[in-house]
């Protein structure tokens, strides 16, 4: 079968819909691979995942029956292909203007051919203003035919809707004091996307492995992860339990989980995204990390942050994938303060807030909600406004949904028995 259709039925078994919004239509030849990579993104637009093997043998779409190699190494042999072709094609011109000496045809010819190479080879970091109105105008009239989430969920509906959702080569960051629940809006968001069908990385360097995924077990059931760490569950919620952990051994194979232990390097990320080739990349108390490169001298702990923030991005870039990430807020943001945050309450350095695409804040919900609601205000949002929602913060049952926005002058008019 062809190189197209078996970078398809890479990204179908792998359930990789990033590597598939990352080829472009060009890069398919033929009527067989046009129509297969036509039929399988539409689908993906449509319904927001990938067609099973059954739908598309009943469509009978042209597809190869078995793929070896991950989709990246597809992906890179289709841009080979693709470059190789277009070099082909501008040779026969290169060569008359080098034999008729036409000097300024020749440098035209081999600058078309270096641009095209140079664009699929780096996909990410060069392009020609005439091809990049040409993506902003496909881009366009994509995001015209399917309005709403264009990325991964963030877990929220306000959220999604403001950000359009977590993206390629995007770095996401959650900013909070100690107790906010950094760890869980990590969980929150990983277990959202999770659900929605992608595949995920979660790192914590802060908690081992059964920890963590008590964690997910507790927002896939609503039962509250003391409780099952305790034992101490009725013969009702013992069964539902069971039920649920069924569930997630038969669909969490896509879910892949890495203890820190405080020693990770940002290097460490790199082999497993590689190896595994997730969707998204979720770090809890990335400022535990240690930075790959390794600098001559002392460095202080926020020149560390820094130097890890910035390797984490340049990974989100080189990748196309989004990568969440917590962080911890200055100790001068109260617990208790209303007052609203800023990006300059971060604790390390300005190259967190520089580096990120958006910056989510955490702090207590109003009173008397202190306890079981959180703020989350989105402090930096791409080319976005800024915003706030509330949400839930609960954990008998677990419950983190979306709450109704409550003001600290309205608080007169709420019925406190809510």
């Amino acid at each position: 079968m062809s190189l197209g259709t078996q970078f398809i039925r890479a990204c179908l078994r792998d359930n990789n819909t990033g590597l598939l919004r990352e080829a472009k239509k060009k890069l398919f030849i033929g009527d067989d691979e046009e129509h297969c990579f036509d039929f399988v993104t539409s689908h993906l637009s449509d319904y927001g995942t990938l067609p099973d093997k059954q739908v598309i043998e009943e469509a009978g779409v042209p597809i190869a029956r078995r793929a070896k190699q991950p989709a990246q190494f597809y992906l890179d042999r289709l841009r080979k292909r693709f470059v190789f072709a277009q070099i082909n094609s501008e040779m026969p011109d290169f060569r008359a203007a080098m034999e008729s000496e036409d000097v300024e045809s020749a440098v035209q010819h081999m600058r078309t051919m270096i641009a095209g190479a140079t664009e699929q080879l780096q996909p990410n970091s060069f392009a020609t203003l005439d091809t990049l109105a040409e993506e902003v105008r496909a881009d366009y009239e994509h995001a015209k035919l399917h309005p709403g989430l264009r990325g991964i969920t963030l877990g929220w509906p306000t959220l999604d809707a403001l950000t359009l959702g977590a993206q390629g080569g995007d770095l996401i960051v959650v900013a909070g004091r100690t107790g906010m629940g950094k760890s869980w809006v990590l969980s929150k968001m990983a277990h959202e996307s999770w659900l929605s069908g992608h595949s995920i990385l979660f790192v914590s360097m802060e908690m081992s492995l059964v920890p963590i995924a008590r964690r997910f077990v507790g927002l896939h059931s609503g039962i509250n992860p003391n409780y099952i760490r305790a034992g101490h569950l009725s013969s009702q919620g013992e069964q539902k339990l069971l039920q649920e952990l069924e569930d997630i051994t038969a669909t969490g194979a896509n879910a892949f989980f890495l203890s820190g232990d405080f020693k990770k390097e940002v290097s460490a990320i790199e082999e497993m995204v590689s190896e595994f080739d997730c969707e998204i990349i979720y770090i809890d108390a990335a400022y535990l990390l240690s930075p790959t490169a390794k600098r001559g001298g002392s460095i202080t702990r926020w020149e560390q942050i820094a130097t890890v923030v910035q390797e984490l991005k340049q990974l989100a870039l080189k990748t196309n994938k989004p990568i969440v990430i917590s962080v911890q807020m200055n100790r001068n943001v109260k617990k208790r303060s209303t007052k609203s945050l800023d990006t300059g309450d971060i604790a390390g350095s300005d190259s967190i807030p520089q580096d990120a695409s958006i910056v989510f804040g955490l702090r207590q919900g109003p009173s008397p909600f202190e306890k079981t609601r959180r703020i989350g205000e989105l402090m930096k949002n791409r080319e976005g406004e800024e915003a706030r929602i509330d949400f839930n913060f609960k954990f008998a049952p677990v419950d983190m949904s979306e709450a109704p926005i409550v003001e600290e002058k309205e608080m007169n008019d709420v019925n406190y028995m809510l």
